[in-house]
């Protein structure tokens, strides 16, 4: 197996693992809220931290395998490279606007 099929591999493992983690830490409040639950447990952390970071580095693995290069190896400890401050940013504005949406959610249902 090359070093390119196998990143790529774990980026769709990354995705795999994203959209069960996604409905669970996510969906699965919001469709209680809408479903008039009395009360409501986020785990903030899996929802806006663990998600987006999956989703963003399993796509960016998945389009570039070998080629995605997000920290330089070569310093100890190892550094970011531009694409890792880049997909940090993307991960930065998916965990936003994933906030917003279940903020709105919550709030337009009545929720605090």
């Amino acid at each position: 197996m090359t070093e390119d099929l196998r990143i790529r591999l774990g980026g769709l493992l990354c995705l795999a693992l994203a959209l069960p983690a996604g409905w669970y830490f996510i969906m699965r409040p919001v469709r209680l809220a809408q479903a008039g639950a009395p009360e409501i447990t986020m785990h903030i952390n899996a929802a806006y931290v663990l998600v987006p970071l999956m989703l963003v580095f399993g796509l960016a693995f998945v389009a570039g395998g070998e080629n995605a290069r997000y920290r330089d190896v070569t310093q100890n400890p190892p550094k970011p490279t531009l694409l890792g401050w880049v997909l940090m940013g993307l991960s930065l504005l998916a965990a936003g606007a994933c906030f917003w949406w279940v903020q709105a959610q919550f709030s337009a249902l009545g929720y605090r």
